[in-house]
């Protein structure tokens, strides 16, 4: 039976159009059984994502020489995590910095692996044993697990989101007039809605018509 990444799964849902993590998390899916080696790159490579991803969406600078696990302490350290009501509890918030602190040596763990035995990392001989699938699915489930505590943080709680990336869910007058003026999209028996198809299938030409409806609804027209 193929692996399938619950947690991160749900990061795609909740991020909303991230069509690069979403090919992510295919690829780490399908890798574990077919390229294990391949599994260690990618698990390493998603969490990456993710952690530009929140830091952009928070408005945070990123150094492109800043390594995985740079970019994971920047993230936690802008991200809230805990809810209202457990924000004063000063064991709690120790238990949580303790527990963080072993994510950050999972982290570690996992780029060393991909050091050691990615398969994309570095060439290798010819005849190298390459872990199996038990090792693959470990890296891959770590990977999940951090990536899904991340995401659902930084979107569960409230922070002041980077206007300059567009979002599908802010605009929804908008999206609601594409949809009134043009017809449901069919291919064979799938049916997709005409503003999800224009914000994921060329972006730039969603962002000129929304400028457009917004300048003429802000002059009355």
């Amino acid at each position: 039976m193929s692996y399938e990444m619950q947690g991160a799964r749900e990061v795609i849902r909740l991020s909303n159009g991230a069509t690069y993590i979403e090919r992510q998390v295919l690829a780490l899916e399908s890798s574990i059984d077919q390229n294990p080696s391949l599994a260690f790159d990618l698990s390493k490579s998603l969490i990456e994502s993710v952690c530009k991803t929140i830091l952009i969406d928070r408005s945070q600078p990123i150094n492109d020489d800043f390594d995985l696990p740079q970019l994971f302490k920047m993230t936690i350290n802008c991200l809230r995590l805990l809810p209202d009501n457990k924000t004063i509890d000063a064991n709690l918030r120790s238990s949580l910095l303790k527990t963080n602190s072993g994510l950050s040596t999972t982290i570690q763990g996992l780029c060393e692996l991909r050091n050691n035995e990615g398969f994309a990392s570095h060439g290798k001989d010819g005849y190298f044993q390459m872990l199996e699938p038990i090792q693959a699915r470990l890296a891959a489930q770590a990977a999940d697990s951090i990536v899904y505590f991340l995401y659902s943080v930084h979107k569960g709680y409230t922070y002041v989101p980077n206007s300059s990336r567009l979002r599908y869910e802010d605009n929804q007058s908008f999206n609601e007039f594409i949809d009134e003026t043009h017809e449901l999209i069919n291919i064979f028996e799938y049916t997709f809605v005409p503003s999800d198809v224009l914000f994921n299938v060329d972006m730039e030409a969603y962002k000129d018509k929304l400028s457009i409806y917004n300048q003429e609804s802000d002059s009355g027209e």
